[in-house]
């Protein structure tokens, strides 16, 4: 017996039928298309590790996606020209092409995030964040016009976490929280470390 993929406009008729809500035939739909394809962060295998590549395939196919983020712009929301400038910053030895294909990633991850049915986003950034310049004046500047832009689409939501909020949870480092169509809470966590991710 031979798996096949479901069509997207069964899928549709079947959520119709059994009166699905928009959102969730959405991304039922969405599902049905990628099922017969091939994970596309496979291409970028030299670029990223195993552990980044599962994280990518379920960012992806998550409804919901909650991160806090006390040092960085969150990867979803970087400009291509903050990508190169952190990327040389942390990772000096980098190779331009290898800077590059970085930017490819962020970019491709991007553009799937902001398809037909996206995710819905919410981003909590530590002020320092936004304080902290990363690059020269005008990527920097570049990326906080990009932030607003960001801000200003409907599925995603930015708030910035004043200093004035003193002490709170969020303070031992970043992490990622994603919600899929069939669960009612939070599916899990996600938190990098130095040797890799949790």
């Amino acid at each position: 017996m031979t798996a096949q993929a479901i069509k997207v406009q069964t899928v549709r008729a079947l959520c119709q039928l059994y009166d699905v809500d928009e959102s969730k035939a959405g991304y039922l739909a969405k599902l049905a298309k990628e099922s017969n394809e091939r994970g596309w962060w496979t291409a970028y295998r030299e670029t990223v590790p195993d552990w980044f590549r599962q994280y990518i395939g379920l960012e992806a196919d998550a409804l919901d996606l909650w991160t806090y983020e006390p040092e960085y712009v969150p990867g979803l929301l970087q400009s291509a020209d903050y990508v190169r400038a952190a990327m040389r910053t942390n990772q000096p030895n980098m190779s331009s092409d290898e800077i590059e294909r970085q930017v490819l990633l962020r970019r491709e991850r991007q553009e799937r995030l902001d398809g037909d049915h996206p995710p819905r986003l919410h981003f909590y950034i530590n002020e320092a964040v936004i304080r902290r310049t990363v690059g020269e004046r005008e990527v920097w500047r570049g990326q906080l016009e990009h932030l607003l832009e960001s801000s200003k689409l409907d599925h995603v939501e930015l708030r910035i976490v004043p200093f004035s909020a003193g002490s709170h949870p969020g303070m031992s480092g970043a992490f990622v929280m994603m919600q899929f169509p069939e669960e009612a809470d939070p599916a899990f966590v996600y938190i990098e470390h130095e040797r890799g991710a949790i």
